[in-house]
C-alpha cells in the first residue's frame, strides 16, 4: 500500500474541527486522491499545514485554500501556486472537493462507526483515506487479502 501519497496538479486543501483535535486534508482533483492528517491540538498552525505541502504536493502544483492565514504565504515556503476562497465573501468554488471529502468522511463514520472518539481518530482517518483513495483494494475480500499478504519493499 502506498503511505507516500504524492497529490499533484490542482490541489484543495483544508481543515476540519473534531472536539479535541483537527484534520488537515488536501486532494488532488484529477487523480482523485487525498491526504488526510490528524493533529492533537485545538486550532492548526502554518507549521501543520507547511508539513502536509512540502511532504505530500508535488513541486509546480496549484494549491486551492480557504483564506486561512495558516496558508497565507505558503507559496514562499514552498514551489506553489496559490488560490484562495475567502468564504466569508460566499466563494467556495475552489474548495468544494475537499469540503465533500469532510461530508463523506462523516457519513463513512455515521455508517461504519456510529461515532468515534478522539482516540481513535487517526485510525479511522487512516481507513478512510485508504477506501477513497485507493478504491481497488476494498472491491472484494480477495483483492484485499492479496494486497494485505503482498511482500513490503523494506528502507534499508
Amino acid at each position: 500500500m502506498d503511505y507516500d501519497v504524492i497529490l499533484e496538479g490542482k490541489v484543495q486543501m483544508e481543515e476540519m474541527f473534531v472536539r479535541g483535535a483537527f484534520v488537515i486534508g488536501a486532494k488532488d482533483i484529477k487523480n482523485k486522491k487525498i491526504k488526510l492528517i490528524v493533529v492533537h491540538k485545538k486550532s492548526p498552525s502554518k507549521q501543520d499545514a507547511m508539513e502536509l505541502i512540502m511532504n505530500h504536493v508535488r513541486v509546480g502544483s496549484t494549491l486551492q485554500t480557504d483564506g486561512g492565514s495558516i496558508y497565507r504565504g505558503c507559496e514562499k515556503w514552498w514551489p506553489v501556486k496559490h488560490q484562495r476562497d475567502i468564504h466569508s465573501r460566499f466563494e467556495f468554488g475552489l474548495t468544494s472537493e475537499i469540503e465533500g471529502v469532510w461530508s463523506n468522511f462523516r457519513t463513512f463514520v455515521r455508517r461504519m462507526y456510529h461515532h468515534i472518539t478522539v482516540k481513535y481518530l487517526a485510525k479511522t482517518v487512516a481507513e478512510f483515506e485508504a477506501r477513497f483513495s485507493q478504491k481497488e483494494l476494498f472491491e472484494s475480500p480477495l483483492a484485499f487479502i492479496k494486497n494485505s499478504l503482498s511482500p513490503v519493499t523494506l528502507a534499508l
